[in-house]
């Protein structure tokens, strides 16, 4: 922390998004992006299960232009 109360944002590493619609699951692609372990929680779970799947095809469709590092 820096006094403030703020957490320098390279000290992030696991966050927690509650709802799985076009938000979180948006919020949740750029923290997975940026190297952090995401946790992804919605009451229907045939939701978070849809946003997962989303998440999965724009991530490959990010690495296939190029734009994002291959997973190893």
């Amino acid at each position: 922390m820096d006094g403030t109360g703020r957490r320098d944002a390279q000290s992030i590493h696991h966050v927690g998004v509650i709802g799985a619609g076009t938000m979180g699951s948006g919020i949740a692609q750029v923290f997975l992006q940026a190297g952090c372990r995401v946790y992804l929680h919605d009451v229907a779970a045939s939701q978070a299960q849809a946003a997962a799947e989303s998440i999965r095809t724009e991530l490959q469709r990010a690495e296939a232009r190029g734009q994002l590092a291959s997973a190893e």
